[in-house]
């Protein structure tokens, strides 16, 4: 069963960005993954042609340059996923700027899952889980027309 379901998120996640199975399936396979590749993939969302070496070129993701090479924790995925769509629900954590308020702003609207707290690591399945979900909520007309050009 457990196989069904890394199956089922690598085609999920290749459908959701331009990544190569070959990427999706390295950071499946690891128990922590770093800022930089977090950031790699939530910004892949709205930029599918991104690599991984110009993730920070962008100007909101370069504040967590400093912290490439760190591991992922819920609170900074928060954060990055915030500055990437600019989420307007996150008003404390852009009064405070903290990575708790960052991430119970996006339990509240679903995009987090709420049994962990801000400072557990994220591994790579959770990522991917993450970035399916975000890109389902964020974008549910492109999730449609992908069905539907596949279906036909």
């Amino acid at each position: 069963m457990k196989m069904f379901w890394l199956a089922a998120l690598v085609l999920i996640a290749n459908f959701a960005m331009g990544l190569t199975t070959t990427d999706i399936d390295e950071i499946l396979q690891k128990g922590s993954v770093s800022v930089e590749e977090g950031v790699w993939f939530v910004s892949a969302i709205k930029n599918p042609e991104i690599e991984l070496k110009n993730v920070f070129t962008n100007p909101k993701m370069q504040q967590f340059s400093a912290a490439a090479k760190d591991s992922l924790s819920y609170g900074k995925l928060a954060k990055i996923i915030i500055e990437e769509f600019n989420l307007p629900s996150a008003f404390l954590y852009k009064v405070t700027g903290l990575d708790r308020y960052a991430f119970l702003s996006l339990v509240d609207v679903k995009l987090l899952p709420d049994k962990y707290s801000e400072y557990k690591m994220v591994n790579g399945m959770e990522l991917i889980a993450v970035v399916h979900r975000i890109k389902a909520l964020l974008y549910p007309i492109a999730d449609d027309d992908e069905e539907e050009e596949g279906g036909k």
